[in-house]
């Protein structure tokens, strides 16, 4: 790589790259790389050299077996997207990621730890951020990410009842929110998922994610007129979430997953006219045992059914 005017380096290759020193990313001369991917390398240490790469707007280590961030990442100043997403055993952020002022995507999701990565306090200074996925909603995150005003995609994990209000109170400060995913503290077994009713979602929500118990549909599922995407995981609601879902105009994808305890699902499901635009349909579940015939005139845009057998029972329709 010595003597490149390298722009762009991909290694995409399953190599494991972690045994060399680090001179691979030690570049002659003006250094003018821009954007580095390791997605699936099984690199295992990232080395401090990084720090001196200081055009670098993207930065790839998704997949990678790396589980400590080195403190020349705060050099990357003109950093814009890192994505750390199944990233080894990482759990969490150094202060050292406040000091990239130009990030606008810090793309994040567990690997083998259940918990979401904790940030250091003072996240709420990156206020050019548009993407923040994968948090742990305490240690006092809930509520400074209401200084994110700017956000358009969010994910949140750990959601309990010590953080859920401020929580919900930062999140209806951004208004421009495109995608939401919650994921209740210990979902798995059965974590339950606290959704107020006060809750005012973002007017621009066009996607839903939401993981663990709920007790019922919350009444604000209703208004949200812009959807076009939900998936629920491991509700195990008793009652049909249809009966408020079915009349969202803009709703094309649907999935429950293991979120509808019931052992059949027939005409009560969906009445004539429901879901107007769903394009695709996946209901999987342990409990559900037979699906019948649905009213007439009920999902008009659904075009074939298509069964899916997982570890749990599941249907699957899909527009052709």
């Amino acid at each position: 790589m010595n003597n490149l005017q390298l722009t762009a380096l991909f290694l995409l290759a399953n190599q494991n790259i972690s045994q060399h020193d680090g001179s691979w990313l030690q570049f002659d001369g003006e250094n003018t790389l821009r954007v580095l991917e390791l997605q699936d390398t099984k690199i295992k240490k990232l080395p401090d050299e990084v720090g001196s790469l200081i055009h670098l707007t993207f930065l790839g280590l998704k997949s990678t077996d790396i589980n400590e961030l080195p403190e020349g990442l705060g050099r990357l100043e003109a950093l814009q997207t890192l994505d750390i997403r199944w990233c080894g055993d990482l759990t969490g952020l150094s202060a050292e990621i406040l000091n990239l002022v130009r990030l606008r995507h810090l793309k994040m999701f567990k690997n083998k730890c259940i918990s979401g990565m904790k940030l250091p306090a003072g996240i709420g200074r990156l206020t050019d951020l548009l993407t923040l996925t994968g948090i742990h909603a305490g240690g006092g995150t809930a509520a400074e990410v209401g200084n994110l005003t700017g956000l358009r995609r969010l994910g949140v994990m750990d959601v309990d009842e010590e953080n859920v209000i401020e929580l919900f109170a930062s999140i209806m400060k951004m208004q421009g929110l495109l995608s939401l995913c919650l994921e209740a503290k210990h979902t798995f077994p059965q974590g339950q998922l606290i959704l107020l009713e006060s809750f005012s979602p973002p007017p621009f929500l066009q996607k839903l994610h939401l993981k663990g118990i709920l007790e019922k549909p919350p009444a604000w599922f209703g208004s949200l007129e812009r959807l076009t995407n939900l998936r629920l995981g491991f509700s195990h609601l008793s009652e049909n979430p249809s009966l408020v879902l079915q009349v969202l105009p803009n709703l094309k994808n649907l999935t429950l997953w293991q979120a509808y305890d019931a052992k059949q699902i027939g005409k009560e499901f969906c009445s004539t006219g429901g879901f107007s635009k769903l394009e695709v349909l996946i209901i999987a579940s342990r409990v559900l045992e037979e699906l019948t015939e649905l009213e007439e005139g009920a999902l008009p845009s659904l075009k074939s059914a298509i069964p899916h057998h997982t570890e749990a029972v599941a249907f699957a329709a899909s527009a052709g």
